[in-house]
C-alpha cells in the first residue's frame, strides 16, 4: 500500500511521515524516534503489519497484513491542554473519516473503541507524558478489509459491512488525517467542551445499561448517565451516578457484547 505516494491533504500532520511494512507497534516505534530527535509535533507512522499491536490494559490488538490501518500520530499541545480527551477526540475523527469515506453509520463506544451495527472496527490507545515537554502518541488501528476474525465475535471490518465492498484503506488514511488535523485545532481553539459534545453525539454508550468491570471488583450493572468534562463516563449504580475513569473499567452490555445503535 504506497501510503506516502503524493502530497497529503492536510498542512501540518503526516510532516514527517513514515510508511513500514511491519513494525512491533506504532507507537512504541514513534516514541523511539521521538526520544531519538526525528519526530516532533505532527509527525505520523503508518504500518501494513504489527506484530505487537496493543489496545488498552495491555490488550493484544490482531494486526494482520489485509489492508487495514495501523497509525500512530505524535501531538505537542500546549502545557495547560494535555488532556485525557485525546483519545476521545481521536475516536470522533475515526468515526468521522469511516462516515465521509463509506456514509456508514459508524459510531463511539466508550472510552476508546469504534463500533458498527455493534460490533468494534477501530480502537484508540493514547500514551503521554510531559518530559521533556508535554507530548501524546495517539494510536489508531482500523479494521478496513480484513475479514473478521473467528476468535473475536465482537469485531468486524468496514468491507464486511459496507454494501461496495472493499475500502480504499489509502483514501480512509488520508480522511483520518484531515479530520484529525481539523478536530485537533479546533479543540485548542473551542475548548474541551467540543470534543464533549460531538462525541455525545456519536456515542453508543450514554443512555445504555452497561456492565461494568473494574479492577478487583466483581461486574455491576447500571445505566450510562453522560460524559463527564474530563472524558470520564457517569453510571448509575442503585439510582446513584458513579464517575467512571477512563483506563480503569471496560464496559459492555450485560453477557458482554457491545452496544448496538439503539437505546433501551
Amino acid at each position: 500500500m504506497p501510503w506516502t505516494d503524493g502530497p497529503l491533504p492536510t498542512r501540518w500532520l503526516g510532516q514527517p511521515l513514515w510508511h513500514l511494512d511491519t513494525v512491533d507497534s506504532t507507537n512504541q516505534w514513534l516514541r523511539t524516534a521521538m526520544g531519538s530527535g526525528r519526530a516532533g509535533h505532527g509527525a505520523v507512522v503508518v504500518a501494513d503489519r504489527q506484530t505487537a499491536g496493543r489496545g488498552r490494559r495491555g490488550r493484544v490488538w490482531e494486526s494482520p497484513p489485509a489492508g487495514n490501518i495501523y497509525t500512530s500520530v505524535l501531538l505537542c499541545p500546549p502545557p495547560e491542554r494535555l488532556s485525557g480527551l485525546l483519545s476521545l477526540l481521536a475516536g470522533v475523527a475515526v468515526v468521522q473519516a469511516v462516515r465521509d469515506v463509506t456514509q456508514l453509520d459508524a459510531q463511539l463506544k466508550w472510552p476508546n473503541d469504534a463500533v458498527l451495527h455493534g460490533r468494534k472496527f477501530a480502537g484508540v490507545l493514547v500514551e503521554a507524558g510531559v518530559s521533556p515537554a508535554p507530548w501524546a502518541i495517539v494510536g489508531m488501528g482500523i479494521n478496513v478489509n480484513g475479514a473478521p476474525s473467528a476468535h473475536y465475535p465482537q469485531a468486524t471490518s468496514l468491507a464486511h459491512e459496507w454494501e461496495g465492498g472493499m475500502v480504499d484503506a489509502k483514501t480512509l488514511f488520508h480522511a483520518l488525517l484531515v479530520a484529525l488535523e481539523a478536530t485537533y485545532e479546533e479543540w485548542l481553539r473551542e475548548g474541551d467542551s467540543l470534543v464533549v459534545e460531538r462525541w455525545s453525539r456519536m456515542n453508543v454508550t450514554v443512555g445504555h445499561v452497561v456492565e461494568v468491570h473494574q479492577p478487583g471488583q466483581l461486574p455491576w450493572v447500571g445505566r450510562a448517565l453522560r460524559l463527564d468534562a474530563d472524558g470520564s463516563l457517569w453510571v448509575a449504580r442503585d439510582n446513584q451516578p458513579v464517575k467512571i475513569v477512563a483506563g480503569d473499567v471496560s464496559v459492555r452490555l450485560p453477557g458482554g457484547g457491545y452496544a448496538s445503535g439503539n437505546c433501551w
